[in-house]
């Protein structure tokens, strides 16, 4: 992706509402649970006892229960009631289990024979079982056990696995001498489909099938095939599918769920829960135990798959598992995958890195009893901890001592692993789920191809990020934990070659100078600079021949590494006139970090020195043939500049895309890149200008030499050789009296190069003349032709500069052509540069055209052309009548800037492998002419990178006049992978005028990512002045996956004036069909007030948040206030009128002071109430207003005479009509009261009531005094 489009994906803008409404429909849970299952539980399996709050118990795999007792009986056998029988029914299990394979009583085993006991209980025992069928018939207490009064088949136990347990008392004390003695069931449980055995599932061979629950005959047949297993996947499996049952006696009823989550099938990864099965089988790892239906459904799943050293996973909207166990890396990520701050926590708390655990488990010989175990410890770690860090851990459904043994050496190792892991990464990611293995090649993160578990995914809905939480993955921890091997792994952390930091921009500085060599001045390039990172041991020093558009990492030949304390280096194998970059690289333990590029500057010519060359065409001194006539370079205050202030000058592209270049210690901005650099262009036309300036000085000063020897031809050829350096030279000179032509070859044997150069100086023959014998001549008839030719061949750098040059001077006009072409093979670089300046008493004309073809590790094609024009800026030389005096009086500081054209294509194509390539097409052009510009930037790219297919277009429109500003900014783009799609566009339209501005934007976004599809559109309005903003934005999205949907739109309004604003804000939402929301709020400087309308789950709502609710009829204004809210919260109607209110709205109790209700209590006594006659209490009147009455009775008996009779009480009306039954006292002396209540009705006035007291006859005579409390309370009319 280029920088473009990833700068216009991070400004495609977040539809708030639709991301946080989305995740909170499609999320289950925040991801992978770290915490192990909690040690609660409602019930106890091997208690045997009564507990209401248990809730019910359902058996796994085989295990020992003393279920849960849901009915006891205590009852006569015999005639002489001697209460000989106690009889108890327990539920073990949830049903249909597979078998109860038999029963221990005090530890000892006890056998049944048609539910009677043999061996020692024969005669004493009883018990019956069932497995929990639907439907089951009654179950009995078997033979000779009798049945407790009032079992009826009203009291059957369908859909349960349960026991009846009946003992009788033993009168000889041999049997039960320490009371109830403690039963156990040994039970093989529920049953569990299986994928593997099913021949409709991929990869399956069976008979085992899935239904729908919905689909009652099709679920009957399903769940006839099922079998009994203790696999920890298999039972996990099931517990998400749900537990469901039915009366199959009734062929119209449903299946309802009665236990586990009840996630609908398609909302399962059933793949993942068949890879830990067969993981789990091949290891040999089993599940068993009691869980019941008061626990939670998530904590229950936590401890299924513990067992199968697994966790659950809410994978979006499905549920998930991952199994601990040898995993093959699936991907890759580089840094070319995050797209955003990724973080690393380089190991887990001390509390959290553990060594030791302490177990908690059961076995089958502690009779099921879930006990603690000997503490588990690793002795490497514990070392390399310096002491214990220890932890006790239940393990509630492992019953096997060597899988405990696994499962605490997982717990350990995984406790030791680092993290969590936060990586931002591309769209395509979102394929990989919780659980998956990946490999990190991060080494700016430590993460040097590094294994690393997957635990969460999230998705930005609007920005398409994909985040991944994970924790490092050691490979060598499975054979530790599965007992392969002895020797731990030791404890993970992160790893790879150190960050090493990149020089600061002006840590460093190049110049380009001249070395004596031998009595040759070469060129040469001297850095200079101090380290500046405390971490670097050595510093790598590279160069490169300067290349417009060349990439960073592209053509560089190494200056040797230097060590830290290096200050200075010499570089000499640089052509001369050629432009190179140097790059400043600091290493760390043999790592090398990025570099820091400077430059480019310009080397010098090659010279010799003078007072060493001899013979007799040796030169006078102080002779000026070829010389150029230097220009002061000044800085903006009018200073002139040393020559080290020009030569360290720079172009530096800032973080925030700003170029500027630096003149020592001045900074002047040459604009941004994202449009056409026409600064950079100015800049470039006045260097440009710079140097043919200096070349028609340097032709017209040829006017000044007088050719030497005017009247002579001069010839002359020589071979120069120096054995100490390798170096040859062969020369040809000819001088004529109007022309010098000059031929020289250089081989460099230690260089190996060759240069030729061949030069014409030709000056008219007039003009010579003139200058000889001092004649007048007419200055229009100036002709002089400067030409040259230079060839220059690098073997070592396998490269070949060519470069032609005219300079032409006439009486009028000056120019300068020039031609260079760079071929270099190491690079596969070709490098051409065509540029004319043409300069005369109006000012001067630049052109340039210059292209770049790039082989270098893909194809490249850049072509850039520059056009402008210049004026001198002093009017005192401008429209000078001839060339000569405009040169000598202009120089191109002083040339302001009149206009600048330019323009630049690039074309890229670049294959990285197989599965990687991009294909680009960029266009830049730019006017300015005066305080006015224009500028149009546009890019077209095509990536493929492994299964994603990226298409992108790019464009900006910009133009300026003065302060006066107006762009439009396009953006357009379409991604796909093998899970992932998206094609998205961005409008922004902008135009301002100093502090006033206006801004229209406009996105639209569609995407689908694995089971989730959206789409999205956000529109803003905004104009802004000095003291006042307006605003207006629509935000409109939709997101679905299977199970789900939403839809939502907000509007808003904004406008904002010296600090105070106002928002009206409007929005609407459906979900999935059965939820919509939609509502108003207004914000007036933090004032809110609005009202919201919802209709979901059957049930609609209108909220309002107003100080006063006002409905006004039609026709009239103002309104009537309905009601308002009092500051204490109350709410106040001033006006109410109620015609009716409905029976059961309103209960007295909610009446402040008994409003609608009236009461009347009264105490009444009667004493010596025995079978002698029955005796009334006093009367207790109520005037009734016709409403209902409730007449409450509370009585208190003492009995004062002992006898076997009970007390009787019935209540009657004051005109003698019984209106209760006939209730007794318990049989005790002393006994709890007893209460009883009446509700009637009748007609207005006064009504009255009593109680009848009366004892049977029979022998013993008890008597009783009686005290009671009536009360009648009347609800009003």
């Amino acid at each position: 992706m280029s920088a473009g489009t990833a700068a216009t994906l991070s400004t495609v803008a977040t539809v708030a509402t639709i991301a946080s409404a989305a995740a909170g429909v499609l999320s289950l849970a925040a991801g992978l649970t770290a915490r192990k299952p909690t040690s609660e539980s409602t019930g106890s399996q091997t208690s045997f006892s009564a507990n209401p709050d248990a809730g019910a118990p359902l058996l796994l795999g085989r295990t020992g229960t003393a279920g849960d007792i849901v009915a006891r009986f205590g009852w006569d056998t015999r005639d002489a009631g001697d209460n000989d029988r106690q009889a108890f029914v327990s539920v073990l299990s949830l049903g249909p289990v597979a078998a109860i394979e038999g029963q221990t009583v005090d530890r000892s085993p006890v056998s049944y024979s048609n539910g009677a006991a043999l061996g020692a209980f024969a005669g004493f025992m009883w018990s019956m079982t069932q497995l929990g069928a639907l439907a089951s018939p009654l179950l009995g207490f078997g033979a000779g056990a009798g049945t407790p009064p009032g079992w009826s088949t009203q009291h059957g136990l369908s859909g349960k696995a349960a026991a009846t347990w009946t003992l009788r008392f033993d009168t000889k004390a041999k049997l039960y001498q320490n009371g109830v003695p403690a039963p156990m069931w040994t039970v093989r449980g529920i049953l569990a489909y299986d994928p593997r055995k099913d021949s409709t599932y991929p990869g399956g061979n069976g008979p085992h099938r899935m239904a729908d629950p919905a689909d009652t005959a099709a679920y009957d047949a399903a769940t006839a095939t099922w079998e009994w297993t203790e696999d920890p996947y298999l039972l996990g499996l099931r517990w998400a599918h749900g537990f469901w049952q039915r009366d199959p006696r009734d062929p119209n009823s449903e299946y309802q769920r009665v236990m586990g989550i009840g996630a609908p099938w398609g909302a399962i990864d059933v793949a993942s829960f068949v890879e830990g099965a067969n993981v789990s089988q091949a290891n040999g790892w089993t599940c068993g135990g009691v869980v019941y239906s008061g626990d939670g459904k998530w904590d229950t799943m936590k401890k299924i798959l513990q067992a199968g050293m697994g966790e659950p996973v809410a994978l979006g909207a499905r549920i998930s598992c991952f199994v601990n166990a040898p995993k093959v890396s699936l991907a890759s990520i580089t840094i070319d995958d995050v797209v955003g701050p990724a973080s690393v926590a380089a190991t887990q708390p001390r509390r959290d890195r553990i060594n030791t655990i302490t177990p908690s488990f059961r076995l089958e010989a502690n009779n099921w009893q879930h006990l603690p175990g000997a503490p588990i410890s690793v002795p490497e770690h514990v070392a390399e901890d310096g002491g214990k860090r220890a932890r006790a851990q239940d393990y509630w459904l492992i019953q096997n001592t060597k899988q405990v043994g696994t499962a605490v050496r997982y717990d350990i190792e995984n406790a030791r692993e680092f993290g969590p892991i936060t990586l931002p990464v591309k769209l395509h990611w979102m394929g990989y789920k919780p659980g998956d293995c990946v490999t990190a090649v991060l080494p700016e993160l430590g993460l040097n191809a590094r294994p690393i578990l997957l635990l969460n995914r999230t998705l930005g809905a609007a920005s398409g990020i994909v985040t991944l939480s994970a924790r490092s993955e050691t490979a060598a921890k499975h054979a530790f934990a599965l007992g392969q091997t002895a020797t731990p792994p030791p404890s993970p952390g992160v790893s790879g070659p150190p960050i090493v930091p990149v020089p600061a921009q002006n840590a460093w500085a190049i110049t380009a100078t001249s070395l004596i060599s031998q009595a040759q001045t070469v060129p040469a390039l001297v850095v200079t600079g101090a380290v500046d990172a405390s971490t670097a041991d050595a510093v790598v020093i590279e160069y490169r021949p300067f290349v417009s558009g060349q990439g960073s990492g592209a053509g560089w030949a190494s200056a040797g590494i230097w060590s830290v304390g290096a200050s200075r280096a010499e570089i000499t194998s640089v052509r001369s006139g050629t432009a190179y970059e140097v790059a400043i690289s600091y290493q760390r333990n043999g790592v090398t970090g990025g570099r820091r590029i400077i430059g480019p500057v310009v080397t010098a010519g090659p010279a010799v020195d003078f007072d060493a060359v001899t013979g007799p065409n040796k030169p006078q001194n102080g002779a000026t043939v070829g010389g150029t006539i230097g220009v002061d370079i000044k800085n903006p205050v009018g200073e002139i500049l040393a020559p080290v202030d020009v030569l360290n000058s720079a172009l530096v592209l800032r973080p925030d895309g700003a170029l500027v270049a630096t003149i020592g210690d001045t900074t002047r901005p040459l604009g941004k890149l994202n449009l056409i650099d026409l600064g950079a262009a100015n800049e470039m036309a006045r260097r440009q200008l710079e140097s043919d300036l200096a070349s028609l000085s340097a032709a017209v000063a040829q006017l000044a030499t007088g050719q030497a020897i005017v009247q002579n031809v001069f010839r002359d050829a020589g071979l120069f050789t120096d054995p100490d350096s390798g170096v040859a030279k062969l020369f040809a000179i000819e001088s004529r009296a109007e022309q010098i032509n000059n031929l020289s070859v250089t081989l460099n044997a230690a260089l190996a190069t060759i240069d030729l150069k061949a030069t014409v100086n030709y000056v008219d023959q007039a003009i010579l003349q003139a200058k000889l014998d001092g004649s007048d001549v007419d200055l229009s008839s100036i002709f002089v032709r400067l030409t040259s030719a230079e060839t220059s061949i690098s073997g070592l750098q396998a490269s070949i500069q060519l470069k032609a040059d005219a300079t032409v001077v006439t009486g009028l006009q000056g120019s300068v052509t020039s031609i260079n072409q760079s071929l270099d093979a190491l690079n596969a670089l070709v490098s051409t540069k065509a540029s004319q300046t043409v300069v005369d008493g109006m000012g001067a004309r630049l052109t340039l055209a210059e292209q770049t073809l790039n082989a270098f590790d893909g194809a490249s094609i850049s072509t850039t052309v520059t056009a402008s024009r210049r004026a001198p800026a002093d009017s005192d030389v401008a429209g000078a009548n001839n060339i000569l005096a405009a040169l000598n009086g202009w120089d191109a500081g002083n040339m302001a800037l009149a206009a600048v054209a330019a323009a630049k294509t690039e074309l890229t194509a670049k294959t990285d492998s197989n599965t990687s390539a991009i294909a680009s097409l960029s266009l830049q052009i730019g006017l300015q002419i005066g305080a006015a510009s224009a500028q149009v930037s546009a890019e077209q790219a095509a990536r493929i990178s492994g299964d994603q297919a990226i298409a992108s277009d790019l464009a900006t429109y910009k133009v300026s006049v003065g302060n006066s500003l107006a762009s439009v900014n396009n953006a357009l783009l379409v991604q796909a992978d093998k899970l992932t799609s998206m094609a998205g566009r961005l409008d922004n339209y902008d135009a301002s005028l100093g502090t006033l501005s206006g801004r229209i934007s406009d996105e639209h976004w569609a995407w689908v990512a694995g089971d989730q599809a959206g789409a999205q559109a956000l529109s803003s309005y905004k104009a802004q002045t000095d003291n006042a903003l307006a605003q207006a934005n629509q935000r409109i999205g939709t997101v679905s996956d299977n199970l789900s949907t939403v839809s939502s739109s907000v509007t808003s309004l904004s406008t904002t004036v010296g600090g105070h604003t106002s928002t009206l804000t409007a929005y609407g939402q459906s979900i999935n069909g059965l939820a919509l929301r939609w509502g108003v709020e207004f914000n007036a400087n933090g004032a809110v007030t609005g009202f919201a309308l919802n209709n979901a789950s059957g049930r609609t709502d209108a909220v309002f948040v107003v100080d006063n609710f006002k409905i006004a009829k039609a026709g009239t204004s103002g309104g009537t206030v309905v009601f308002s809210i009092a500051d204490d919260g109350a709410v106040e109607m001033p006006n109410v009128r109620v015609k009716k209110i409905a029976a059961g709205v309103v209960d007295t109790d909610q009446i402040v002071g008994n409003a609608l209700s009236t009461t009347v209590t009264d105490v009444q006594s009667v004493t010596d109430v025995s079978a002698d006659g029955a005796q009334a209490s006093g009367t207790t009147l109520i005037n009734s207003t016709g409403g209902v009455l409730r007449i409450d009775v509370c009585a208190q008996a003492t009995r004062t005479a002992t006898g076997a009779q009970p007390l009787r009480m019935q209540l009657f009306r004051s005109d003698g009509t019984a209106v209760s039954g006939l209730y007794k006292s318990p049989s005790q002396a002393e006994s709890a009261p007893v209460t009883f209540f009446v509700i009637e009705r009748l007609a207005p006035g006064q009504r009255g009531y009593y109680v009848v007291y009366s004892v049977d006859s029979g022998s013993g005579g008890s008597r009783y005094n009686v005290t009671h409390t009536l009360a009648i309370t009347e609800l009003k009319r």
